[in-house]
């Protein structure tokens, strides 16, 4: 079809790049060079040509000459228009202009991404490698373009240290150099660009040490001043037990402080919830929770009300033994115990109904935890003297 539209198509980049290396990689980023001139983005025109062609949606992205059409069973190939890029400034989106297959291959981030095969029919399977990045491959090397790629996009800081480490890769001399040059530049990114750069790491098969170079780099600093990987923090994504979403920025940002977590929070745009379970986990439950002698009472006060997932993350960075069994203890056992007696048992026995009744039942509860009364009728008794002595707080 592209043939037919006088258009060379080749697979290229990170499909490439994995089907030389024995990888598996199902996302498929084809290029669409015209040979009509570089007036035009053709991937754009090709996108709805296909979708209709296979009954699918094409997705249209103009301002940067792309399209993703989807087909109905829900399989996905993006197309890219050859191009070349210009940025005004350090850590600005690119201006995008339709470019040869030269522009497009030297516009991008690192030469192992620069790898193409030609999907025409006459040169079916020919590979093009411009920029030596099959030696690159073959030497386990990250190697940038050009020496200001980082001051251009430091996103790409992000992304040579998750190669690097997934491949068992090593960044070129002049590379390392050039990054460390410009680790002061993500300073300029939006927030959001830099959260969706740690989401990507926390999608890694083993993200610790990505994240242990980037804080051995200084990256970690540059994101937040008090940004560093504690103890808890390396055992949780060193074992990956349990590992979701919510925690792994919990831990990630474990050790701020309140004020700290708040202003990373806002600075990376979280959602709400996130934000406000970050938040919840600063509570010093486990500092709390770790004293000698502890009545259950006290240990539900501690913990009652808090959401179930922070105490899962208690749990999960507890390193104190009784801490750890007291946490376990309310999971399995304290906040299940319920009182039978109710409001309309109080109303019954004479007591006038009113806000005392929340806390004539709170202190019921309380000693039911401890042990103090059992029964039904031992509830409804307790109920009724704390109340005839005035006794409730």
């Amino acid at each position: 079809m592209a043939e037919q539209s006088s258009i060379d198509s080749y697979l290229i980049g990170g499909s490439v790049r994995d089907l030389v290396l024995g990888r598996k990689n199902t996302d498929l980023d084809i290029l669409l060079v015209s040979r009509t001139g570089v007036q035009d983005f053709p991937a754009i025109k090709f996108a709805g040509f296909l979708a209709r062609k296979f009954h699918g949606k094409a997705e249209i992205f103009r301002q940067f000459g792309t399209a993703t059409v989807t087909f109905p069973r829900g399989k996905a190939v993006d197309l890219v228009s050859a191009r070349k890029e210009t940025y005004a400034r350090p850590a600005a989106l690119p201006t995008v202009k339709p470019g040869t297959m030269v522009d497009d291959l030297f516009r991008r981030d690192f030469t192992i991404n620069t790898l193409a095969i030609c999907l025409n029919p006459g040169e079916f399977g020919r590979m093009v490698d411009r920029t030596g990045a099959m030696q690159d491959l073959k030497n386990r090397l990250i190697r940038i373009l050009h020496p200001e790629s980082f001051i251009d996009d430091p996103t790409r800081i992000f992304r040579a240290l998750r190669y690097e480490q997934r491949f068992g890769f090593r960044l070129e001399k002049s590379t390392l150099a050039a990054l460390k040059k410009g680790i002061h530049g993500i300073r300029l990114l939006s927030g959001t660009r830099v959260r969706n750069e740690f989401i990507r790491i926390f999608e890694e098969k083993n993200p610790l040490p990505v994240l242990n170079r980037l804080d051995k780099l200084g990256v970690m600093r540059v994101v937040s001043s008090g940004l560093k990987l504690n103890a808890c923090a390396r055992r949780y994504f060193k074992t990956g037990k349990g590992r979701n979403r919510t925690f792994d920025w919990l831990f990630l940002f474990d050790n701020l402080s309140v004020l700290q977590a708040k202003y990373i929070c806002r600075k990376l745009q979280l959602d709400a919830e996130t934000s406000a379970a970050v938040l919840a986990g600063k509570y010093p439950a486990l500092q709390k929770l770790s004293p000698g002698k502890m009545k259950a009472s006290h240990i539900f006060e501690i913990l009652s009300g808090k959401p179930e997932q922070i105490i899962l993350f208690w749990l999960a960075k507890a390193e104190n033994q009784q801490a750890k069994c007291r946490l376990k203890y309310f999971i399995k056992r304290l906040r299940k115990i319920k009182l039978t007696v109710t409001g309309e048992d109080l109303k019954k026995a004479g007591l006038k109904p009113g806000p005392m009744y929340r806390k004539l039942l709170r202190q019921v509860l309380r000693a039911k935890f401890d042990g103090k009364v059992r029964t039904r009728a031992q509830e409804l008794n307790l109920a009724y003297k704390l109340a005839y002595r005035g006794y409730y707080t």
